[in-house]
């Protein structure tokens, strides 16, 4: 969840961060087009009049020879002529300038998502990237998060920088450009649709995804440590404190007290063996979190060894009472004197 969060505070950044380059890319492209429109209306070409022997011409004081006069003319009214040639060519200047960011928007992705594809396969560190809790599952120790959490998140990561650049504003599509398109249509291509049908862009996401499906491989290999302590947790899913009160209260004393020192040794050991258990793991991307486990089983031993306490006190108690009643109760018969002659001899 961090990750996704950190993923879409950058995707709004790179966003803010693409408006604000069509914005100046805009703003050159309308000055562009200024520029040539105006030139291209320029009407003061020179007549053919003006090619005719003249004499020389006055200008500011200094006198123009006819050819000077013919050659500037000639020079303005060229000039007219390429930029008008210029400004029917500025729909596919705008469209050249469109297609040059879509394919910058194109090799952002791509180099991108090769960046990360790169960082899944070598770690900048030895921790791990991302952080999974191991616990017990039957036959086998999960994961929280599990793999297709990880694969779900890599690939919305990836198709929201796919969405992040297709809502980057078009030049090719603004209205102040419209005119310029002598078709009066004006028809681009798609950063969306092209990256979604790129190679690359296909390849990092089977990549990305066999990269930690690799890594939760070794993480399972590596968890394999922690079925030893699983005794421990189908011991507390399995006890029962009520059934094993009255298996207690009937068994004979010499049974009673075997059993409670072998049941209080095994859950001093356990807890002992928890004490030393091992809290993370790390495998390339992953770190593995044994804390959480620990921690749940940690509770098992001290809350059965508490109530072992308890039922041995309560055990002890009943039992050393009834001895005393069946104390009492031969004293009382002993303590009795004999009336007759025939009570000494019994009956």
């Amino acid at each position: 969840d961090a990750f996704m969060a950190e993923q879409a505070q950058r995707r709004a950044a790179a966003t803010k961060a693409c408006e604000q380059i069509i914005e100046k890319l805009q703003a050159l492209l309308g000055k562009v087009c200024k520029d040539v429109t105006t030139r291209a209306k320029i009407t003061d070409a020179p007549k053919e009049s003006a090619l005719d022997p003249q004499p020389a011409v006055t200008l500011r004081g200094k006198s123009k020879s006819l050819f000077a006069a013919r050659m500037e003319a000639e020079e303005k009214a060229a000039a007219v002529r390429r930029a008008q040639a210029e400004a029917e060519m500025l729909g596919d200047f705008i469209r050249l300038a469109d297609y040059m960011a879509v394919s910058a928007c194109y090799a952002l992705v791509t180099e991108t998502a090769e960046c990360f594809l790169s960082s899944l396969l070598s770690p900048p560190g030895k921790a791990g990237v991302w952080v999974t809790s191991v616990s017990f599952a039957p036959g086998e120790m999960a994961f929280s998060p599990d793999l297709p959490h990880f694969q779900e998140a890599i690939a919305a990561m990836l198709e929201g920088m796919v969405t992040t650049v297709h809502a980057v504003p078009r030049v090719l599509y603004m209205r102040q450009f419209k005119p310029y398109f002598l078709s009066g249509r004006a028809e681009g291509p798609d950063a969306a649709r092209i990256l979604r049908a790129s190679t690359r862009f296909e390849r990092v996401q089977r990549e990305a995804e066999a990269v930690m499906e690799e890594d939760f491989t070794r993480a399972a290999q590596y968890a394999e440590i922690f079925e030893d302590y699983r005794a421990i947790h189908e011991f507390g899913e399995t006890w029962d404190f009520d059934a094993y009160s009255e298996a207690q209260a009937a068994a004979t004393v010499q049974d009673a007290v075997a059993t409670f020192r072998d049941d209080t040794a095994k859950l001093n050991r356990w807890y002992r063996d928890l004490d030393r258990m091992k809290l993370f793991g790390a495998e390339r991307n992953l770190q593995i979190n044994s804390k959480t486990l620990k921690n749940s089983l940690i509770p098992v031993t001290t809350r059965v060894l508490d109530n072992l306490r308890g039922l041995l006190l309560a055990v002890g108690r009943d039992r050393a009472t009834a001895s005393l009643s069946e104390y009492s109760s031969k004293a009382r018969d002993l303590g009795e004197q004999p009336r007759q002659v025939a009570d000494f001899a019994g009956p």
